[in-house]
């Protein structure tokens, strides 16, 4: 029975918050409710009061440190608005699910801004909200919360829920009455039936069964059936990991929707529209940076555009980057995919008479240019960890039933520590789960349909553009799994000196948010780079959250540990230029906070640093060595050591702090910013705490950071 409805509201920056919100929307058309899915900008009035709703649902996430996505910015700023009454949402009710990663401080803090304000401004809570961590699988929040959110919005709307009251997760199958035998028919599934791995070979047997009586035939959609099962007496194990197979909670089976043509002779889908365009640019040069023997190397790299750029020092660009060569081979060998089909164009559809409701080809699959090559090059991503729901799709193509049911309990609720392990260390990628389970051997179709389409990495400009309005400099680590920063290293190093790639032809795609794959050569259309990498990219359109405040007498308090100095030489060196072509313009004090391990090995741009302290660009410059003998010592040790002078700067001169590094750092510099303000400005710790969040909120304090687990590097 059709309800009234909700409102259902996302805010994503790289579109895990939009693609669970769709899901949501999908799975509303099943319990038969109304879901007006928007963009929260796109809702936006100016009094933010909603009118004419009477239940509204969030999806959204966190980016950068604690900051809203792009698309959820203004919703937030004017619900913050302090015109509003303290009734301004009594008539709403709400839900919330957050989004975030533990490796980043300030974790779901946008979702938790809108959770508390709602309540604030007299909104209802008809649901508790969920914080799902992506650091150890967004799923291990998502889908219990899932389950439970449907009959509390029956309530929340005041009608009938799906099923009867204390059974919202047993759903029935009906049949529509006919003139023959199936008149009045219809089929229940228990609930404990509807508990088990076979629950959907079950429904799928039922309904072929029907159709069969109506003479109708199957209706599923065309793509490559399910492999046999190997030998007729092959059956799953009674239990796993001591649990009963029978009671293994999994998530729905997501029914197939798309169709592939490889003849070439279909038009191809009209490109979605990019929310963001890419720029393609010349990896123009490559410096190490750090000492043999360093922990880490450490490298900086230009890329040159061959058009003005615009963008201010501190702004992130977002890098589209190729699957690792040896493990697209690897997935390619696993599907038994040959030359002629992985390089034929590829035209996806969505199948008739598919039973996922709402179905739509999904954007960075669309345009020209599409191959199956081309897709597991770069479209899909073979790194990124799995939802549960894409491995219970996977495990239904094994055909070794320990190990489906091994895939089985990974999905399913009571696996769900094995899943955050798995999360955590890798195992639950496409590439590792094709490789622990050999047997299952998937379809290039249903691939497409569940695993995440890739990513860009994140890094911050170490350059300013009054160097030059072409030019853009990066600062990154060589990581063990860092895929976008070992290709750009492995670029520059096969360009070399002479600039001889080995890879001149190779295609690979990028996918913005919400975008089209487009495709570029590793090898520049110029001529005259002919044989330099191209790197696409493009400059995230965010607000001015790290970049230097307009009035340059402000003094600068900057902070950074290993690759988290990148923007703060951007910083520099912008204001060095700043001073050459305003010699009468009036400059603040400018502090450095640097640290790294070891002084004689991984002490990045030391000459750089040096030379802006002689000519006066830096103020001061105070490093710290965390693992030389006898000299350990962090960022927050000297930054607590000059204690004195920061909280003047600070509170007296209204100067600004930048921190940028690792979670650990960043978490660890906050603290020592806490304790300089009880010290020197004679404050209680909760006062303390106070200025830091009104500081932060006017810009005064602003934080980069990174963690293992996200795609934001530097």
């Amino acid at each position: 029975m059709a309800s009234a409805g909700f409102l259902l509201l996302y805010g994503s920056q790289t579109g895990q918050a939009e693609a669970i919100a769709k899901d949501l929307k999908s799975d509303a058309a099943e319990h038969g409710i109304e879901c007006r899915l928007k963009c929260m900008d796109d809702v936006m009035d100016r009094s933010a009061k909603f009118e004419g709703e009477k239940v509204v649902v969030m999806v959204c996430s966190t980016t950068g440190t604690g900051d809203a996505p792009d698309n959820a910015s203004k919703l937030l700023r004017r619900v913050n608005s302090k015109k509003h009454p303290s009734d301004h949402l009594s008539h709403l009710k709400f839900a919330v699910l957050g989004l975030g990663d533990t490796n980043y401080s300030d974790f779901c803090m946008t979702p938790r801004k809108f959770h508390s304000r709602f309540l604030e401004l007299g909104a209802t809570e008809f649901y508790p909200a969920g914080w799902a961590d992506d650091g150890t699988g967004l799923d291990v929040v998502v889908e219990p919360w899932k389950e439970g959110f449907w009959p509390a919005l029956a309530t929340a709307l005041d009608s009938s829920a799906p099923t009867a009251a204390g059974a919202a997760t047993t759903p029935q199958l009906e049949t529509t009455p006919s003139a023959t035998s199936l008149e009045g028919a219809k089929i229940s599934v228990a609930a404990a039936v509807l508990a088990a791995p076979t629950y959907d070979a079950l429904i799928a047997t039922l309904e072929q069964q029907l159709a069969a009586l109506r003479g109708g035939g199957n209706a599923a959609p065309a793509s490559q059936p399910k492999p046999p099962v190997a030998g007729p007496a092959a059956s799953l194990p009674s239990e796993i990991h001591g649990v009963e197979m029978s009671q293994l909670k999994l998530p729905k089976l997501q029914p197939e929707y798309l169709v592939a043509d490889f003849t070439g002779t279909a038009p191809a889908p009209e490109a979605a529209t990019c929310v963001e365009q890419y720029v393609p640019a010349v990896l123009h040069s490559r410096k190490v940076l750090t000492a043999p023997g360093a922990v880490k190397e450490a490298f900086s790299v230009t890329l040159t555009f061959t058009e003005k750029i615009e963008y201010a020092p501190g702004d992130t660009f977002a890098i589209a980057c190729p699957n690792d060569p040896a493990e697209v081979a690897a997935t390619i060998k696993h599907l038994e995919l040959d030359d002629a089909t992985l390089d034929a164009p590829l035209r996806l559809a969505v199948a008739d008479g598919t039973k996922k409701r709402g179905a739509a080809l999904p954007a960075h699959l669309t345009g020209a240019g599409l191959t199956a090559r081309v897709c597991l090059t770069a479209a899909l991503d073979l790194r990124t960890p799995l939802p549960k729901s894409a491995i219970r799709v996977l495990a239904e193509y094994a055909t070794d039933m320990k190990e489906q049911a091994e895939m089985l309990f990974l999905c399913s609720r009571q696996g769900g520590t094995d899943y955050s392990v798995a999360c955590t260390e890798g195992g639950a990628s496409l590439i590792a789960l094709l490789k622990k389970f050999p047997s299952c051997k998937v379809p290039l179709t249903r691939l497409l349909e569940v695993v995440p389409c890739m990513r860009p990495r994140r890094y911050s400009a170490a350059s300013s553009p009054l160097a030059g309005d072409t030019d853009v400099r990066f600062i990154l680590n060589v990581e063990d799994h860092g895929l976008c920063s070992n290709w750009l290293n492995a670029c520059g190093v096969a360009a070399g000196v002479k600039g001889a790639t080995t890879k001149e032809n190779l295609a690979h795609a990028c996918v913005p948010q919400g975008g089209v794959v487009r495709v570029f050569l590793t090898k520049a259309p110029d001529t005259t780079e002919a044989t330099l990498p191209v790197v696409p990219l493009y400059r995230e359109m965010h607000a001015a959250r790290f970049n230097l405040p307009e009035d340059s007498s402000i003094p600068l308090i900057l902070c950074g540990a290993g690759t988290g100095v990148a923007p703060m030489i951007g910083f520099l060196q912008h204001r060095r230029l700043q001073k050459q072509a305003e010699p009468d313009r009036v400059f603040g004090e400018t502090w450095l906070f640097f640290g790294c391990r070891n002084e004689s090995k991984d002490y990045l741009c030391r000459d750089e640093l040096e030379a802006y302290l002689k000519d006066g660009t830096l103020t001061q410059l105070h490093s710290a060595f965390s693992r030389d003998e006898g000299a350990t010592c962090y960022v927050q040790d000297n930054i607590t050591t000059h204690g004195a002078a920061v909280a003047t700067m600070m509170a007296e001169k209204g100067g600004c702090l930048y921190a940028c590094g690792s979670t650990g750092c960043v978490d660890s510099l906050d603290n020592a910013v806490t304790s300089i303000l009880v010290t020197h400005l004679k404050v209680t710790r909760d006062a303390a705490i106070d200025m830091k969040i009104k500081w932060k909120e006017s810009g005064q304090i602003r934080v980069e950071s990174f963690g293992a687990s996200t795609t934001h590097d530097h």
